[in-house]
C-alpha cells in the first residue's frame, strides 16, 4: 500500500516522505489523497499569485511540467476558475 501511495506522490521527494511518514503514522491513506489534491490545488494558488502566469492556461500548462496529477479535474470546477482568474488578473496588474 505504501508503495502504490508512493507512486501517486512522485511529484517530489518531500510529498514522499510525507506520505511514508503519515502511513506509519496510521493516517488512512484517503486522509493522504485528499492531502495530496490539496497540494495541487494550492500549487494553482501560488501559481495564479506570482504573476508569472497570464491566464488560467498558463497555470495548467505549469503544473503539468511539475507532473502534478489530474489537474484538469482539481481545475475544472466554476468557483475555481473564477477565483483563479481573479488572482491572475490582479498579480499582472500589480506587475
Amino acid at each position: 500500500m505504501c508503495s502504490l501511495l508512493k507512486a501517486r506522490a512522485r511529484t517530489s521527494i518531500r510529498r514522499v516522505i510525507k506520505l511514508s511518514h503519515a502511513t506509519e503514522s496510521g493516517i488512512p491513506p484517503l486522509l493522504l489523497i485528499k492531502e495530496i489534491k490539496m497540494n495541487t490545488v494550492q500549487r494553482a494558488f501560488e501559481l495564479a499569485a506570482t504573476g508569472d502566469c497570464r491566464s488560467l492556461e498558463d497555470v495548467r500548462i505549469r503544473m503539468r511540467r511539475e507532473s502534478l496529477e489530474q489537474v484538469d479535474a482539481h481545475l475544472a470546477g466554476p468557483t475555481i476558475r473564477t477565483q483563479l482568474a481573479a488572482i491572475i488578473r490582479n498579480a499582472s496588474a500589480l506587475a
